[in-house]
Order: structure tokens, then sequence, then C-alpha cells
């Protein structure tokens, strides 16, 4: 997948009446179609670690994603996470 910008930063509400900040990337598939993907905090330390602090200078770098069944709060979720650094 390949970023198609810089992200866009969200703030959602949790249940414990915290906010959590979300970075929202837009990304084209190899078909070319376009999806928004939410990289949690493992993926983002990952992805600064490879491409830098500036999310702008990762506009057009290509990564793979894989999928993982993983526990989130209690619950098996389908997790992405970066699986090359391409």
């Amino acid at each position: 997948m390949k970023f198609l910008d810089e992200g866009e930063k969200t703030l959602i509400q949790l249940e414990d009446e915290k906010t959590k900040e979300l970075t929202n990337f837009t990304m084209e598939l190899p078909n070319g179609d376009k999806r928004v993907w939410t990289p949690n905090k493992t993926s983002l330390t990952w992805l600064v670690t490879k491409f830098g602090r500036e999310s702008k200078e990762w506009i057009g770098k290509i990564i793979t994603l894989k999928v993982v069944e993983q526990n989130v709060r209690g619950d098996m979720k389908q997790v992405i996470y970066p699986a090359s650094d391409k």
C-alpha cells in the first residue's frame, strides 16, 4: 500500500471519558483503490523508525501490511500491522 497523504489527526471519546488521538492515512492499494488506514501505536512507532518523524515525508512510500488475530480489550480482533520495509 502507498501513502497518499501525511495523515489526518482525529480525537475519539473513550468509554472512560478519556480521549484518544488517532491518525488516519489515505492509502492506495495495488489495484488503485483508496482506503483509510488508522495505524495503532505499535505501527506508528515502526513507521517513525523506518521513515522518520515527519509523516509528510512518508507520502509515496510503499509498505506491505499483514492481518493478525489479536486480543484487544478482551475480544479477539483482526489487527493490521506493517509486514515489511519496502
